[in-house]
């Protein structure tokens, strides 16, 4: 039997003004239950901007009926630090997902 995790998906929303209404913004987060966690790749970061880096990443499958967007939050996954999503993941059709999970998500981060 699969079981999924409890993540915590958390999105940046405006949460007041300042003295010269400029917006305050927070990561407000959300606990989403029976996530699938799956480890993702490390891979190497290349380039002269960050060339010890690496991108840990976690693949993620949202259960069906989530019905919240991904695009732009992040997520922490087993108590670590948030990781940004990667992209607008979508749903994919009943038809085509007989298990509970459909909605595939890619989550990492640049360390280094």
């Amino acid at each position: 039997m699969i079981v999924g995790e409890t993540v915590i998906v958390e999105r940046r929303e405006e949460t007041g003004r300042d003295p010269g209404n400029t917006p305050i913004y927070e990561w407000v987060g959300e606990t989403v239950s029976n996530v699938l966690v799956a480890p993702g790749s490390l891979q190497d970061v290349t380039g002269s901007v960050r060339p010890d880096g690496v991108k840990v990443m976690f693949n993620l499958y949202f259960p069906k009926g989530y019905p919240e967007t991904l695009a732009n939050a992040r997520v922490r996954v087993r108590g670590g630090d948030p990781l940004s999503v990667i992209g607008d993941p979508r749903h994919y059709t009943a038809e085509n997902t007989p298990g509970g999970w459909s909605m595939p998500c890619e989550v990492g981060r640049v360390v280094g």
